[in-house]
């Protein structure tokens, strides 16, 4: 679930890999290879620091087993996988020299690149791949991120420079979940007793371009140029991650100079920041994560005329239009309009309280001084939402206000986001409950661990994202078809019909698609975040004057 909140698969799509490593599309059942040349620097000089400030601490920087948005944005920086996206989408290799993919998709074949080492200096073979794979599909590592690793038969590695996996079934996004995803050390975490208790988590080994120094809690996270980086060493000395909770205070931080990015999460700011210039940079794209309100189903949100009548009474295009100043887009489903798999033609429910009452009393409610009630029992619906956002608190008093004019009985509470989505958070209390936050449904439109009720999880250790517990046997047979399609014009089909389907079941509002707002110091060069590439896209080549 996402961006500095809680993460699923689909912010790994869009985030995690993304300065390390991930495929964006359906693989080609074609044999590729290629060879990553050294990209430019900017046109600052080589050396300094270069302070990035975030709004959440994250809880550990290990992959398989992490859930914060912010977790995977700062293990970009650490970590590598065997390929990566380029700013335009198009993959090319990581720690892979080239690959293959053979036998219609069951088997792929990676070639390393010579003399490839871990931040500490010891040697990254194919072996690491093959303990990668073990170690997520381990039981005991409870990953939220299984899917692609289940689908694989086995791995084979018969030398220390080539990995080859062997598929139980085709599965077309293999090269985003699996070639993309970040390599483990096995020499560091072989013998671990508990992965999710190894110090490991706070002081990770990996490939990338930066390696951690120093975390100090509640403070700051420290990395420092990986020496060993097979691309060379990178241009900048240190990444700082700032932990700075208030958004007002990043604003003016930046302003003063003390931190040198910002993630600008209040469109509000979006002017403020731009009338800073020449001393800041403004940067924006269109982003590939949306914005919710998850529904919990356990008593009447089960219901789908119940879900049906709160998106009615949901004034999207007012909080568009107000709240985000229209920077976002109005979401339907769950694939982002500039996607090759996105659909127009599905149910838009557009604002309508009388609807919303109507669908409600024939779900059979009745309106008794304000307040919805059926068998004695209120229509109860509290929100809640992080702290940290301001953008999302204003969203849930929109809510609170316009739900209550249909008659449910709401009220808003927020937390902090790794609160929220813990097991101390409202998703675990057996009650109905609506929760604003925001899910990175990356580039590829697989959604099997959002919607399949096989991906229902029981606490948030627990594998799986389908955390509203909707359920539906259509789509649990559409969304294990999308991921074994591989041609293109099928796959779109069935994408088209999921959406359709989430649009009438509403198994969370889908609110909006916003715009990402970063700003940065002018001085900073290289800094060019996009939805392909990420926040740290081409970090090692990030330059300082």
């Amino acid at each position: 679930m996402s961006r500095g909140e809680h993460l699923t698969r689909r912010d790994l799509l869009g985030r995690l890999a993304r300065a390390g490593g991930v495929a964006v599309a359906a693989p080609p059942l074609t044999a590729l290879a290629a060879a990553c040349a050294s990209p430019s620097g900017g046109s600052g000089r080589t050396g300094g620091t270069v302070s990035y400030a975030i709004s959440i601490e994250p809880k550990v920087l290990n992959p398989p087993i992490h859930n914060l948005a912010i977790e995977s944005t700062v293990m970009s920086a650490i970590f590598s996988g065997l390929v990566r996206a380029r700013s335009d989408g198009t993959l090319e290799p990581d720690l892979a020299a080239s690959y293959q993919v053979q036998d219609g998709g069951m088997t792929y074949r990676f070639s390393l690149r010579p003399g490839l080492r871990w931040q500490d200096g010891a040697p990254l073979t194919s072996a690491d791949f093959l303990f990668t794979y073990r170690t997520y599909v381990d039981p005991k590592t409870k990953t939220a991120f299984l899917l692609g690793w289940d689908k694989i038969d086995r791995v084979e590695t018969p030398d220390a420079q080539t990995v080859v996996y062997r598929m139980r079934e085709q599965f077309a996004p293999f090269l985003l979940f699996v070639g993309g995803n970040p390599v483990l050390p096995e020499h560091a975490l072989a013998g671990t007793a508990d992965i999710r208790q190894d110090p490991f988590n706070r002081a990770p080994i990996g490939s990338g371009p930066f390696q951690v120094k120093d975390w100090q809690t509640a403070s700051r996270i420290s990395l420092e140029a990986n020496p060993h980086y097979w691309r060379g060493r990178p241009g900048l000395d240190r990444l700082v991650f700032q932990i700075v909770p208030d958004a007002t205070a990043q604003i003016n931080q930046l302003q003063a100079g003390e931190v040198d990015i910002i993630s600008v999460g209040q469109t509000a700011q979006w002017d403020q920041v731009k009338a800073m210039a020449p001393d800041v940079a403004a940067v924006s794209y269109d982003d590939t994560r949306y914005v919710l309100v998850q529904l919990d189903q356990y008593g009447a949100l089960k219901e789908v005329p119940v879900r049906q009548a709160l998106d009615y009474a949901t004034p999207k295009q007012d909080i568009v239009r107000g709240i985000l100043r229209g920077l976002a887009t109005v979401a339907y489903a769950d694939v982002p309009p500039a996607s090759a798999y996105y659909s127009a033609n599905v149910e838009r429910h557009t604002y309508d309280l009388d609807r919303a009452r109507s669908l409600l009393q024939g779900a059979g409610f009745t309106m008794q001084n304000g307040v919805m009630v059926r068998n004695g029992q209120p229509l109860h619906v509290p929100i809640y939402t992080i702290s940290s956002s301001p953008t999302y608190i204003q969203v849930a008093q929109v809510l609170e206000d316009s739900w209550s004019k249909i008659g449910v009985r709401t009220d808003v509470t927020t937390m902090e986001a790794t609160t929220l989505f813990s097991d101390k958070g409202p998703q675990w209390n057996g009650g109905d409950a609506a929760l604003i936050f925001s899910w990175g449904q990356g580039t590829d439109p697989y959604n099997y661990v959002n919607w399949s009720s096989r991906q229902i999880p029981n606490d948030e250790n627990d594998p799986g994202e389908n955390a509203e517990r909707y359920a539906n046997p259509t789509i649990d047979d559409l969304v294990v078809q999308g991921g074994r399609e591989t041609d293109v014009a099928k796959r779109r089909q069935v994408y088209a019909q999921i959406q359709r389907i989430l649009a009438h079941d509403v198994p969370v509002i889908f609110l909006y698609w916003p715009k990402a707002l970063y700003a940065h110091r002018s001085g900073v060069h290289g800094f060019q975040p996009n939805a392909f590439a990420g926040e740290l896209n081409e970090v090692w080549a990030w330059t300082k004057s």
